[in-house]
C-alpha cells in the first residue's frame, strides 16, 4: 500500500513538472487571446475569494456632496480614465488590448461593495494592469474616486454632455 502511494505521488510530481515546463510555455499568454474556460474560472474564483476575504466591509465614509464628487471626478480623470474611459465605458485611451478586459464602470460597479472596490483600488490586482494607489494617495482621495464611480449611472445631462465634449476634444477614446 505504501509503495502504491509513493508511485502515485511521484506520478503527480512528474505530471506537474511536465505541465509547468512543457505544456504551459506553449499556451497562448498574449493579452489578445481569450483564456480557456478552466483558466478563466480559476482566475475568477481565486480573485473573488481574495477580494471577499480581505476587503473591508465598510461603506464609503465620504458624503456625496458636489465638492466631493468634483474632487472624485478629478482624481478619476487623472488616474483611472486612461483605462476605464472618462465615462466609465472602458474605452481606453491607449488603444491597447487588455486581458482580462478593463471592467466597465459606467453602471457604478454595483457588482462590488464599497469596501471591495476600495480594496481593489488601493491594492491593485497583479497581472491585470490594475495598479494599486494606496501608497501614493490618501484614503479620502480613493474614497472620492469610488464616490465618482458610483455616480456614473446618475450623471446629469450636463455632466454627460461635458464628458462627451471632453472625449471628442481629446480625439475620442479608443474602444476596446
Amino acid at each position: 500500500m505504501l509503495k502504491l502511494l509513493a508511485i502515485a505521488v511521484i506520478g503527480v510530481v512528474v505530471a506537474v513538472i511536465l505541465l509547468l515546463f512543457l505544456i504551459m510555455p506553449r499556451m497562448q499568454w498574449n493579452a489578445t487571446a481569450r483564456p480557456s474556460a478552466a483558466e478563466g474560472w480559476v482566475a475568477r474564483y481565486v480573485l473573488g475569494k481574495w477580494v471577499r476575504s480581505n476587503a473591508p466591509s465598510e461603506s464609503n465614509p465620504i458624503p456625496p456632496t458636489a465638492e466631493n464628487l468634483q474632487e472624485g471626478e478629478h482624481e478619476y480623470d487623472e488616474h483611472c480614465a486612461v483605462c476605464h474611459g472618462l465615462d466609465g465605458t472602458a474605452h481606453n485611451r491607449v488603444g491597447g488590448d487588455f486581458y482580462p478586459p478593463v471592467p466597465r464602470l459606467s453602471k457604478g460597479a454595483t457588482f462590488l461593495s464599497d469596501g471591495q472596490l476600495y480594496f481593489i483600488v488601493s491594492n491593485g490586482i497583479r497581472m491585470t494592469a490594475m495598479p494599486g494607489f494606496a501608497t501614493r494617495h490618501s484614503s479620502d482621495e480613493l474614497w472620492k474616486i469610488i464616490l465618482w464611480v458610483r455616480h456614473f449611472p446618475n450623471l446629469t445631462a450636463q455632466e454627460r454632455a461635458t464628458i462627451q465634449a471632453r472625449m471628442k476634444e481629446e480625439g475620442g477614446e479608443t474602444e476596446h
